[in-house]
């Protein structure tokens, strides 16, 4: 629900817009995309009614499905959503109007969790939003004090959510630790069981791709950036097939020895271990490198964001 408090209005609107007069919350316009088969408005009242502090109200209830275009999901699966709805005055200039915000309340009536979300923060924000163009009409350079200039106010009311921690570890990143805690333990293997060592990675590879495709049905489609969780799934990726190679590799050699003896078995044995420090150490150093990296490109693009 939004509503509009105001004390006159300008008297070119009589020859303007009479419905405007007759409901001047009729001027406020969602600049969010809508989907406008599914937005309802409701005028209450029909016409605006003073108040006890002399100014006129007039209040618009509106339902409808808003379209979010600039979610950033970089760190997805721990992203945070900022989900806003903006109003302006649709044919009254900044130079016009005082337009304020004026608190009264929560601005959340009852609850405002989202499935899979907490509510962190909410706030309003308000600007004089500037476009490069005065819409053909001439008479606004003398309100706006240039050619191709459209000055209006902007009220941007945002909800920000953030992801549950705990429902993404356990649903998201505990199904690839399992994966990888059997795929770390392959060069641990006895050499003489080569056929596990070489059957466990390339099976732990099948299962990470139907992990990822799993995520993957979450997010919008045709992402033109990689999330946190696609960087660490092809971490966890280049480290499984560096353990399948491995594990080709060394099964040749083991059965390329003529005579297998327990010497050229410790060793082979004994380069696993060596195997699985490497790949410790290369998947905790990556995922750091890539976690400080996701948190990065995020605030630059908040910043980008920002009206």
């Amino acid at each position: 629900m939004v509503w509009l408090k105001y004390a006159d209005l300008p008297t070119w609107l009589d020859h303007w817009d009479r419905e405007i007069i007759e409901a001047p919350v009729r001027a406020l316009r969602f600049v969010n995309n809508v989907d406008r088969h599914d937005l309802s408005l409701e005028l209450e009242p029909v016409l605006p009614v003073q108040d006890a502090d002399g100014l006129n109200i007039q209040w618009l209830k509106f339902s409808g499905r808003f379209v979010a275009n600039d979610l950033n999901l970089r760190m997805f699966p721990f992203e945070t959503l900022h989900l806003s709805i903006e109003v302006e005055l649709e044919d009254l200039y900044a130079s016009e109007t005082n337009l304020t915000y004026e608190p009264s309340g929560s601005l959340l009536a009852t609850g405002g969790d989202l499935s899979g979300y907490r509510i962190i923060q909410t706030a309003v924000t308000q600007a004089v939003h500037s476009y490069s163009t005065n819409w053909g009409w001439k008479l606004a350079v003398s309100c706006n004090g240039a050619e191709n200039l459209a000055e209006v106010g902007n009220s941007r009311t945002e909800l920000i959510f953030q992801r549950s921690s705990r429902s993404s570890l356990l649903n998201i990143f505990l199904p690839l630790a399992v994966m990888m805690c059997v795929a770390l333990s392959v060069p641990l293997i006895d050499i003489q069981q080569h056929e596990n060592r070489v059957v466990i990675p390339a099976s732990v590879l099948l299962v990470l791709v139907f992990l990822q495709e799993g995520y993957k049905k979450i997010l919008p489609a045709g992402l033109n950036y990689p999330t946190l969780a696609d960087l660490i799934y092809s971490s966890c990726f280049i480290s499984t097939i560096g353990i399948f190679l491995w594990s080709v590799a060394s099964a040749n050699l083991f059965l390329e020895s003529a005579t297998a003896n327990q010497p050229a078995i410790s060793d082979l044995n004994q380069q696993g271990s060596v195997i699985v420090a490497i790949n410790v150490i290369f998947l905790l150093s990556t995922n750091n490198l890539l976690w400080l990296r996701s948190r990065r490109e995020q605030s630059r693009a908040k910043g980008c964001m920002t009206l």
